[in-house]
Order: structure tokens, then C-alpha cells, then sequence
């Protein structure tokens, strides 16, 4: 995922920053000739909640590790 155009640590808000994830995600699933499952999710605390978050919208991940974060139940 070529960062050169932006700065990929400067993200203003959850929505943007699932965006973001999505976008690599789609990067690299090219690259593997459409082939999700070798793709693994993980995050840490809000990152975990967004792994959970957009690793259950693709349901062909080969996995998603979530360190110390959750899903509300709203």
C-alpha cells in the first residue's frame, strides 16, 4: 500500500479511518488475486473494535485478532 500522497497516521475520525483499512484491504487483496483469506485483521483497544467491526463485513478474512477491545451491544 503506497503511502507517498498521504499521511497515513494522521486520521480524524473512526469513519475515515475504516476508510482507510478498507482501502488497504482491497490493495492487498489484489495482490493475492482476490484471495481474503490471507488476510488477518488485529488492532489494540479501538483498533481491536475496528477489526471486529470490518473483519465481520468480510466474511473471507482468514482470521481477526482483537487484543483488549469490544463490541457494544448497540
Amino acid at each position: 500500500y503506497k503511502t507517498e500522497d498521504r499521511d497515513i497516521f494522521k486520521i480524524s475520525n473512526y469513519e475515515e479511518g475504516v476508510k482507510r483499512i478498507l482501502e488497504v484491504i482491497k490493495y492487498e487483496s489484489e495482490l493475492l488475486n482476490n484471495d481474503n483469506s490471507k488476510i488477518v485483521l488485529g488492532g489494540f483497544s479501538q483498533g481491536g473494535l475496528m477489526s471486529l467491526h470490518i473483519g465481520f463485513s468480510i466474511l473471507d478474512l482468514g482470521g481477526i485478532i482483537n487484543c483488549s477491545g469490544y463490541m457494544c451491544s448497540n
